[in-house]
């Protein structure tokens, strides 16, 4: 919780700075203003439960772990909706999401579990480069780092991932 002045005041600073750029990633994820504004309020909760992992004097790290925080919410907040349900008395489980095609739903869970080994760096870049559909620019913005280090994280993690599919198919 928030005690002193000190920290109420990082929390307003905190809110007011990132609240607008949190929710535009919160709706690219969702795609669902109410669900994007849950994200952001359950962001900024987490954020005062977990006050001292925000370092002031770290801003590239402190913006990177609320990106990181909000992100991980979204996903929480899309698994959550994605609901299972029972037919028949044999309960049988089908998915109502189902993908038609099994092999698409494979690639796109060995992709997924391929970027989770990943560096936190190249992982965060090539979800919101890829997943996400954000700018090399923005990426910059929000990671605070060049844009130069972006395309190059892209290029690494694009090399990595169609690395580790040659070697999943040859096995």
């Amino acid at each position: 919780m928030v005690e002193t002045e000190e920290e109420k005041d990082l929390v307003t600073e905190l809110y007011n700075t990132y609240k607008q750029i949190l929710f535009n990633v919160s709706m690219s994820i969702l795609h669902n203003t109410a669900d994007a504004e849950d994200a952001v309020q359950e962001t900024f909760v987490r954020i005062i439960s977990n006050l001292s992992k925000i370092d002031c004097a770290n801003e590239k790290r402190s913006k990177a772990y609320i990106f990181v925080v909000t992100r991980n919410i979204c996903y929480d907040i899309l698994r959550k909706k994605h609901k299972v349900v029972f037919l028949d008395d044999d309960r049988e489980l089908v998915d109502t999401n189902a993908v038609e095609n099994t092999e698409i739903l494979t690639d796109v869970l060995t992709v997924q579990n391929n970027i989770k080994m990943l560096s936190p760096l190249l992982k965060n870049v090539s979800t919101l480069y890829f997943a996400e559909e954000f700018t090399v620019e923005q990426i910059s913005g929000m990671l605070d780092i060049s844009a130069e280090s972006v395309y190059k994280a892209i290029s690494r993690a694009r090399n990595i991932l169609l690395q580790k599919q040659g070697d999943m198919k040859n096995d």
